[in-house]
């Protein structure tokens, strides 16, 4: 646990940005802000359990939560750092009441709803495959990529036919 803060800590440290460097919110967000969807803890808990089954990750402890704009990258939605020897991921994925910012920011259409849930989920799938073809760029050994092939294979077509279901509870939100 201690390495993990250790590691969320740097990271934030290394994108340059403090809690009181961040620039006021836009005037037009502020309600896009209050209207933007709750996602809970247990929303991010259960989206990642799923996912990193799906995947075939069960060996890596993996844990989501939410950041603000100024805690991503300069460039980014979301992000995640590991700790590979404890096999430790934490994704961090942009508030969805900071949404808006973003759209500034980087002079996009702006984000709603059930496209903002969808984004998140695809930023957590995003980040669990950089994971999972991890082992193939730091490896030299051409028996793993297989193996990598191999188990994307194998969660792709289970998620296909529908042989991991969705935990208990889950809505699809």
């Amino acid at each position: 646990m201690k390495s993990l803060v250790i590691a969320f800590v740097f990271g934030v440290a290394a994108f340059g940005m403090s809690g009181d460097d961040l620039p006021p919110m836009p005037a037009k967000c502020v309600a896009s802000a209050a209207a933007a969807p709750s996602l809970s803890q247990t929303w991010l808990d259960t989206m990642t359990t799923y996912w990193q089954r799906v995947l075939k990750l069960d060996d890596w402890e993996v844990r989501a939560h939410f950041v603000t704009f100024g805690d991503l990258p300069e460039d980014a939605m979301g992000a995640s750092s590991r700790i590979v020897e404890l096999r430790v991921l934490s994704i961090e994925l942009l508030l969805p009441s900071e949404y808006c910012k973003a759209s500034v920011k980087f002079k996009t259409v702006e984000k709603k709803g059930a496209v903002i849930v969808r984004d998140l989920e695809d930023t957590i799938v995003h980040e669990l495959v950089h994971l999972r073809l991890r082992e193939i760029a730091k490896s030299a050994q051409s028996d793993l990529e297989e193996v990598t092939v191999n188990r994307i294979t194998t969660a792709l077509l289970d998620a296909r036919y529908a042989l991991t279901q969705p935990p208990a509870g889950w809505d699809g939100r």
